[in-house]
């Protein structure tokens, strides 16, 4: 059961919305895959990724969450970000605001957003630098995950011979 306040005033139903999506995101994974819970920017990367969806004339379209793709964007100009190699291995806890590097919560959120979305539209898009072997990332991430339910394996084997300098230049080249 999904319980949500439907706020009609102060931030609007479109907000409400977006943050239904993103929430029934977690309960559908978790409960789904059988109590399945993946890495944050994983986990919180595709709430924000669904939680972009806009429904009109009987369907559902992918719209740019604006308020994540601002702060990635600021934050790739100053640098302050985690590179990818070490933010898909980061704990919840790094992820919510106590790491090393002194990000807050909601700029991890923003770069989790920005990757899932990246990962998820690049294989359509093929932005500059994108290369096909990347295309199935997300989902060998997902079914390694649910199947052992080793976070390390499952982050092993979704980017298993990925060169890193590569995927983060082009990343950080969409977002900048």
């Amino acid at each position: 059961e999904l319980v949500i306040y439907d706020d009609k005033k102060s931030s609007g139903r479109d907000w409400t919305w977006i943050v239904l999506n993103h929430e029934a995101f977690h309960q559908y994974i978790y409960y789904f895959y059988g109590k399945l819970a993946p890495h944050s920017w994983y986990n919180e990367g595709t709430g924000d990724y669904y939680g972009g969806f806009s429904w009109s004339r009987k369907r559902f379209h992918l719209d740019v969450n604006q308020g994540r793709l601002e702060q990635i964007r600021k934050d790739l100009r100053v640098g302050k970000y985690v590179p990818l190699e070490e933010f898909v291995r980061w704990s919840k806890t790094e992820y919510y605001g106590i790491n090393e590097r002194g990000l807050e919560g909601y700029q991890t959120y923003a770069q989790g957003w920005s990757l899932v979305y990246f990962l998820r539209t690049g294989p359509k898009k093929k932005p500059r630098g994108w290369n096909k072997d990347w295309n199935h990332i997300l989902d060998t991430y997902l079914e390694v995950l649910a199947t052992t339910g080793d976070l390390d394996l499952a982050i092993d084997k979704a980017f298993e011979g990925v060169d890193w300098a590569a995927l983060e230049a082009c990343w950080k080249r969409e977002f900048s």
